[in-house]
C-alpha cells in the first residue's frame, strides 16, 4: 500500500530441504498506488517429510524494491491412510498365517 506504481512483482520462497514450489498464481503482479494484491502458492512436501513444525520464508519484490521476509509456520502431519494400510497388511498376513497352519498343521 505505497504511493508508487510497481510493475513485475514476483515472490521468492525460502523452503526447507526438498520442498518445491509447484505453482504461483499470478506469476507477476502489477500494483497501482494504494493497491494491494495476493499470490496463491502451491507447494509439494515430500512423502519422506516427518511430522512436525517447519517454517517457510516468503518475500516479494521486483528489480526496484524488495519486501521484508515473512516467516510462516507450517505444521506437517502424517497421512492417516498410511497407518491404515500398514494395519491392513498386518491383518492380512495374520489371516494368511492362520489359514496356512490350519491347512498344513505344525511340523
Amino acid at each position: 500500500m505505497g504511493n508508487k506504481a510497481l510493475e513485475g512483482i514476483g515472490i521468492t520462497a525460502d523452503l526447507p530441504y526438498k520442498w518445491v514450489v509447484e505453482s504461483v498464481t499470478p506469476e507477476k503482479l502489477s500494483l497501482s498506488p494504494g493497491e494491494s494484491g495476493a499470490f496463491r502458492v502451491g507447494m509439494m512436501i515430500p512423502a519422506t517429510q516427518g511430522s512436525g513444525n517447519a517454517e517457510i520464508g516468503i518475500s516479494a519484490g521486483n528489480a526496484e524494491v524488495q519486501s521484508q521476509t515473512l516467516t510462516i509456520p507450517v505444521k506437517v502431519t502424517a497421512n492417516v491412510n498410511f497407518a491404515l494400510i500398514i494395519i491392513g497388511c498386518v491383518v492380512a498376513v495374520g489371516f494368511a498365517t492362520l489359514i496356512y497352519f490350519r491347512k498344513h498343521g505344525r511340523r
